[in-house]
This record gives structure tokens, sequence and C-alpha cells, in this order.
């Protein structure tokens, strides 16, 4: 289940290919710019502006299909694995590792240069199969446990919220000065919370356990102090 050969390959390939941008592009992009020189009209200066428009695309472009070519390899090669756990974990190192060898060798702009929800599509395709591993490890006692963990910060959080916007500070600084501190206490532990369980199958009726968004807890934390 560990980083495959292939995937070191040609991560080292599109390494070697980014770090000698210029020269790729002139070879990438040539028959594309050639086939379209024809086609132009205006000033030298105009056709020199489409080329290096060209050019800047290709590279973005063979990155991007080259990567997409790997990932369906790669899920075909998981297939070799019967245990669906295993298959989860060869997917996630692999993915992980072009994910940091991308970020380490700042392709991740080469590509999204080309198709900017690229990286985001890829991201998507990981947190899925981070899911699939997490479905086949959850235990009815884990499940149980998570819920437990949202029903109780439901719970506390509008008793708390209730009571809470009763109570009255008319100096508008101090107000807001105690607003500020409930916010940094809670809202980055609460999206913390909330990210790390998002995509995990705990339950069929998530929308009973995660209630809030971190945008709710904000708005509902405005709302403390006003003496409603």
């Amino acid at each position: 289940g560990t980083v495959h050969e292939l995937t070191l390959k040609v991560l080292k390939f599109l390494q070697q290919l980014h770090d000698f941008g210029d020269t790729a592009h002139e070879i990438l992009a040539r028959e594309v710019i050639l086939g379209r020189q024809q086609q132009q009209h205006g000033g030298r200066q105009q056709q020199q502006q489409q080329q290096q428009k060209e050019k800047d695309k290709v590279l973005g472009a063979y990155l991007s299909q080259t990567l997409a070519n790997l990932l369906r390899t790669l899920d075909s090669r998981a297939e070799h694995y019967s245990d669906p756990a295993l298959r989860a974990i060869f997917l996630l190192n692999n993915y992980r590792y072009v994910q940091n060898r991308l970020e380490r060798d700042k392709m991740t702009a080469t590509v999204q240069a080309y198709n900017y929800e690229a990286i985001k599509f890829f991201e998507e395709h990981q947190n899925k199969k981070s899911a699939e591993l997490f479905k086949q490890r959850l235990s009815e006692k884990d499940k149980a446990l998570i819920k437990e963990k949202f029903k109780s910060f439901n719970e506390e959080f509008q008793a708390v919220h209730k009571t809470q916007v009763n109570y009255s500070v008319p100096d508008p600084e101090l107000r807001q000065d105690l607003i500020r501190e409930n916010k940094a206490f809670l809202l980055d532990r609460y999206a913390m919370f909330r990210d790390k369980y998002a995509n995990v199958p705990f339950t069929s009726k998530k929308d009973k356990y995660i209630k809030f968004t971190k945008d709710d807890v904000e708005r509902m934390l405005d709302e403390f102090f006003r003496g409603v």
C-alpha cells in the first residue's frame, strides 16, 4: 500500500519538465502556435501576445493531463488489492505524495493556470478515498461517539445562546470585546471539529447532527449581550 514506483517516476519527470519551463513551453506549444499563426490578424505585437498566452497554457495543460492519467492508472492498480481498506491506503499514500510534490516543486500554480479547478478536483478525489477508508474502519461505537459529540455541542451552544442573548451589556466597546473573545475561543475550534467529521460517514442523517456552519456560529455569537 505504499507509494507506487510509477508515481515516483511521473512526478520526477513533471518536476524536471517544470524546472525547464521556458524550454518546455517552446517544445509543447510550438505545434499549437504555428498552427494558429495563419489565423491571427492584427499587428506583430498582438501576435506575440497571443503566442505568449498560448505558451502559458500549454505546460499547465500537459501537467494536468498527465496527472489525470496517473490518477486513472493508480485507481486501476488499486483494484489489485482485495482488502478495501488497503486499497484506500494505497491510493491515499500516492495522492498525498502527489500533492506534496506539486506544492514543494511549485507546480500547483502552473496546473491552476490551465484549469483552476484541477487541484480542487484532486483534493475532492482524495477526500472521497479518505471517507471510504473511514467507512471501512468506523465501528458502531465510533459512530455513536461522534454523534454524541455533535449532540452535546448543539445542545450546549443553543442553551448558552438562549441565555446570553438576554444579557445586557450597554457599552458597545465592552460588548464587542466580549464577543471577540468568544469568537477567538470557539470559532476555529468548532470549524476544525466540524471539518474533521464532515466527510466521515458516521450517520445517514448528517443534518440532524451537523446543524451549524462556522458562519452560523459566528452570527449567533454576534447576538450575545444585547438584552433582547
